[in-house]
């Protein structure tokens, strides 16, 4: 970070603009208390992970209890957590399925991989399996997500509202009927249209869960 900075300020072209340059002390992790199944326990330890912040605990135990979450931390202090531990005790414990939406495919491909390594870690049987689907894919390749039904689906809101709500009575049926958690991921970038278009397509994705509707 150093040698980022010095190379700025040697930049004639940024002369002047950098305003102000602080070093902010470290400051001592807050852990909380969870309690966690065997196997979750287990694949989180596979990872380094032996301990949870108090941020991560208070939100797992919020969604536990079926309250709708809004976390806003620091970059890569383990938002995702938050959302993926209760998203696979669904899943382990009785086939519940996650909605995971993001704003880009590239997020959605890092999301992928690191849940995709966790729910290895959770070992054969589990019951948990990871996609995404989005317009990357081949007719084939989102052939094959269908017909493997995972519990986990990444995806964005434009293939939610084109690909998924239209059939959600007949090729997505099998998820949409189980669906028990909805992640929005980078919430403070859905703004102006696209975030009306997001809002709209949130209510969609409610009134086809709801029973009776």
């Amino acid at each position: 970070m150093e040698d980022a900075i010095e190379w700025l300020r040697n930049r004639p072209f940024y002369e002047g603009q950098i305003a102000e340059h602080r070093r902010l002390p470290a400051r001592e992790p807050a852990f909380g208390d969870v309690d966690l199944s065997p196997r979750m326990a287990d694949a989180l330890s596979k990872q380094g992970i032996d301990r949870l912040y108090r941020h991560q605990t208070d939100a797992i135990e919020a969604v536990r209890d079926g309250d709708d979450v809004v976390l806003a931390t620091e970059t890569a202090s383990g938002k995702s957590l938050a959302y993926t531990v209760p998203a696979f005790e669904a899943a382990m414990d009785h086939g519940g399925r996650t909605l995971y939406v993001g704003p880009q495919n590239a997020l959605i491909a890092d999301q992928e991989e690191s849940l995709s390594d966790l729910a290895h870690g959770l070992g054969f049987g589990s019951g948990v399996s990871v996609a995404s689907y989005t317009g990357r894919l081949s007719r084939s390749e989102k052939r094959d997500v269908r017909d493997r039904e995972p519990t986990v689906l990444l995806s964005n809101p434009d293939m939610l509202h084109y690909a998924l709500l239209p059939y959600a009575g007949r090729l997505w049926e099998w998820f949409f009927s189980s669906l028990e958690y909805v992640v929005i991921d980078e919430v403070h970038s859905y703004r102006g249209v696209f975030g009306s278009q997001v809002r709209a397509s949130r209510r969609r994705v409610m009134a086809t869960c709801e029973p009776n509707t």
